[in-house]
């Protein structure tokens, strides 16, 4: 395993791949969050970034690599889901377009599998179903674990007098190449990187490591 003085931080990945490419818009109760958005004007476009790793750092267990892992990776916290609802999908306006970038999947069914999905990735698609639907997005003290805690989600979205539409989730994780449309919203991934197997995908028994579907 290895010490948790080999991973990069919150504030050291803000330092180092955020910041950068200011002016990008944080958690109004934390400014230097590993999610945010950022508009696009001339494109009427809202690009939104999740953390997909989202929680605290701590020295639980002697802070060992694997219990970084083995517990806590492949989450959105309850804070996250709050800001986007509250924060992040107010653009209203017609013409007006939301993009969600994560590492992880946050639909459930992308692919016909639930393999890829982040933790709790999926209240959050449904807040991005709620807009496209005109609906009302609504949680109150719901429970979400944190290793050995709880956090507790509230958070309420009216869309119903929304004009704008989410059209694109694009996620990584897997180290392949597919795409299909899931509740209306067109789901790529794509293969930043490759796998060194060429054992086949398990939910695709007649793909390799590198497959395409469309």
């Amino acid at each position: 395993t290895c010490p948790i003085g080999d991973i990069i931080t919150k504030n050291e990945f803000h330092a180092l791949c955020i910041a950068p490419f200011a002016p990008v818009f944080h958690d109004s109760q934390n400014p230097k969050s590993c999610y945010y958005y950022m508009d696009i004007e001339v494109k009427k476009t809202r690009v939104i970034v999740r953390d997909t790793t989202d929680y605290l750092l701590t020295n639980a267990h002697d802070a060992r690599y694997a219990d970084y892992t083995g517990r806590t990776q492949g989450r959105l916290s309850a804070r996250q889901i709050q800001w986007l609802c509250e924060e992040a999908l107010t653009k209203s306006e017609p013409d007006w377009q939301y993009i969600v970038l994560s590492h992880g999947s946050l639909s459930a069914d992308f692919m016909g599998t639930t393999r890829w999905v982040t933790a709790y990735g999926t209240w959050a698609w449904d807040a991005l179903n709620a807009l496209n639907a005109r609906g009302i997005y609504c949680r109150k003290d719901v429970p979400i674990t944190c290793g050995d805690g709880k956090e507790y989600l509230t958070t309420y979205a009216d869309f119903s007098d929304f004009q704008s539409r989410v059209i694109l989730h694009h996620f990584g994780h897997i180290h392949g190449d597919a795409c299909a449309v899931v509740d209306g919203i067109l789901t790529c991934t794509t293969a930043h990187s490759w796998m060194d197997t060429k054992e086949p995908i398990p939910s695709f028994p007649d793909s390799c490591a590198t497959w395409t579907f469309y």
